[in-house]
């Protein structure tokens, strides 16, 4: 259950990142936390929005191991 919660609350904070720096929607947009890792869930319209939110959850998660299972829809 706590993992969930704090799941939730990377998830929210990504967003608001998201939304602040480049205006961006995810949709669908979830982290997991897996073997110490940050899986990112979700889709987009382009790759670049794809590469612009590993950018962004670099910034905001400094230091953690990310892995970028983002969908590109279009």
């Amino acid at each position: 259950m706590a993992t969930a919660n704090l799941e939730a609350k990377f998830s929210d904070t990504l967003d608001a990142a998201l939304q602040a720096r480049i205006g961006a929607v995810v949709d669908d947009l979830r982290i997991e936390i897996a073997n110490d890792q940050l899986v990112l869930f979700g889709s987009v319209a382009s790759y670049y929005l794809k590469q612009m939110v590993q950018v962004v959850a670099a910034e905001v998660f400094p230091g953690s191991r990310l892995v970028n299972l983002i969908a590109v829809t279009g």
